[in-house]
């Protein structure tokens, strides 16, 4: 059975891996090591996977920055579009209603 060593980012406890303390470096199994990387609750220590954990996150990070930006962009056209409509309603309106009427006497 391969090991990989990995460092706690928080205090837990692994039904096979055991309790951790956070900042706690330990090796576990390869399956205890993804499991625990994946849920966030550890972090690779070993250079290979530290490596690719790091750009696993920037990709990550750079995903969520471009939908968070598309998402803005979305949001924006959407409030313009309703700025539009509103102000054509009102224009509209303005358009509709009749004009003084003057009386001479």
């Amino acid at each position: 059975m391969q090991m990989k060593k990995i460092r706690a980012l928080r205090q837990f406890s692994h039904y096979h891996a055991g309790n951790f303390s956070q900042g706690e470096s330990r090796k576990v199994s390869d399956s205890a090591a993804e499991a625990l990387v994946g849920m966030g609750l550890a972090v690779y220590v070993d250079a290979p996977q530290a490596a690719d954990q790091q750009q696993d996150q920037q990709q990550d990070q750079q995903q969520d920055q471009q939908q968070d930006q598309q998402q803005d962009q979305q949001q924006d056209q959407q409030q313009d579009q309703q700025q539009d409509q509103q102000q054509d309603q009102q224009q509209d309106q303005q358009q509709d209603q009749p004009a003084g009427r003057s009386t001479c006497s």
